[in-house]
């Protein structure tokens, strides 16, 4: 299920329905979507568009909707979409927290919300364009005086965690979605490689709902070969982006003294080379205190491609869910697949793992314990 914000004359919904419909028969349709809800504000554009869209008919719908009002009070039903696409709609809205909060509440838990967006508040020829028409100046938020694209220049945290200037714009839409209940930026696809020319994006996140059952601490679990620079920045990651408390660092071989029955440990200690391959008693015996006591764990390896001994840990914790069956325990696993991402990019995606799995209220038929990550998309293994 589909639903459009803002489509006026059809131009995001001719590609959408291109790109999802297999094959035409006559005036029906053959296509992977249930419904695809057509809505604008007004009317107005509704019989083009069913003149236009005439092939799609069996699936399409045409309502109007207002995004910056109460989406239930205008007839629709919450938590009823898996997707929803929005072109070039949500800076013409004059708060958009509010219009993304509005539309959180129409997406499934872990239902995708797709954004066409200007990301540059520095182009001159966009105002002078545009700076004669009132909408242009809707925006209530002082970030968008000028102009009511988005671009984060005064958000120094999120600079810090990020680290290149590229990824300003899409950063501050990584924090306005993740204050409208999504996950953030999942994925961010520029017009254009060259950040001088960059100007739209279109922009993907996942629709959450925060748990009452957070954990208070995640351990972050090392050996002594791990790159500083990945831990220190993984820590301001899940401080200061998921405002996950007390996150520590702790080496394996202190684990076995610590109480982790309250805590989601993100092991790191088979990122540069396999460990479990080569034990001694000491060495096992904090490795299952870790996995049979924590709450939760996401253990990270290297690309288990091109050394198998990456992928020991997925029997060892395939067997772990059994035992510990009754407890409900969330164990995940996560192969880096070569070449691997700078830092920052892999601080993010663990960043969207651990969201998904211990924050988000995503059932468990939502999520899956082994995942692989390559050029930035994570895969699961499903048959």
């Amino acid at each position: 299920r589909i639903l459009e914000v803002g489509a006026g004359t059809g131009s995001s919904t001719a590609a959408m329905l291109d790109g999802l419909s297999q094959s035409s028969d006559g005036e029906k349709m053959t296509s992977r979507i249930e419904t695809y809800t057509f809505t604008d504000v007004s009317s107005g554009f509704f019989e083009k568009a069913q003149e236009k869209f005439k092939a799609h008919k069996n699936i399409l719908e045409y309502r109007t909707l207002n995004v910056e009002k109460d989406v239930s009070g205008q007839g629709f039903e919450l938590k009823s979409y898996d997707f929803i696409v929005a072109g070039n709609v949500i800076h013409a809205t004059a708060d958009i927290k509010k219009s993304l909060t509005n539309l959180q509440r129409l997406l499934k838990p872990g239902g995708k919300l797709i954004l066409h967006e200007g990301i540059r508040q520095d182009y001159l020829w966009s105002g002078i364009s545009f700076g004669q028409l009132p909408g242009w100046w809707l925006g209530v938020e002082p970030i968008r005086q000028w102009n009511p694209w988005i671009t984060p220049a005064q958000w120094d945290v999120i600079l810090t965690i990020y680290g290149r200037a590229s990824l300003l714009a899409s950063c501050r839409w990584d924090v306005i979605l993740k204050e409208a209940g999504f996950s953030g930026v999942d994925l961010n696809l520029p017009d254009r490689q060259d950040p001088n020319l960059h100007t739209q994006s279109l922009l993907i996140g996942t629709a959450v709902e925060p748990s009452g059952a957070q954990p208070q601490t995640v351990i972050v679990t090392t050996t002594q070969s791990c790159d500083s620079e990945l831990i220190t920045a993984l820590k301001s990651h899940l401080e200061l982006t998921l405002k996950i408390p007390n996150v520590s660092a702790m080496h394996y071989l202190d684990l076995a003294n610590t109480d982790l029955s309250k805590s989601v440990c993100i092991s790191v200690m088979e990122l540069e080379r396999p460990v479990l391959s080569d034990l001694a008693m000491t060495e096992y015996n904090n490795i299952q205190h870790l996995l049979v006591t924590c709450a939760g764990i996401i253990w990270i390896t290297g690309d288990i491609l091109t050394n198998p001994s990456f992928n020991m840990i997925t029997g060892l914790t395939r067997t772990v869910r059994w035992e510990r069956d009754i407890d409900e325990v969330n164990l995940v696993t996560l192969s880096v697949c070569e070449p691997r991402p700078g830092v920052n990019d892999l601080v993010s995606s663990i960043g969207r793992l651990y969201s998904q799995q211990f924050i988000s209220t995503l059932t468990a038929d939502k999520i899956n314990g082994e995942y692989m990550l390559r050029s930035a998309s994570f895969f699961s293994a499903h048959v």
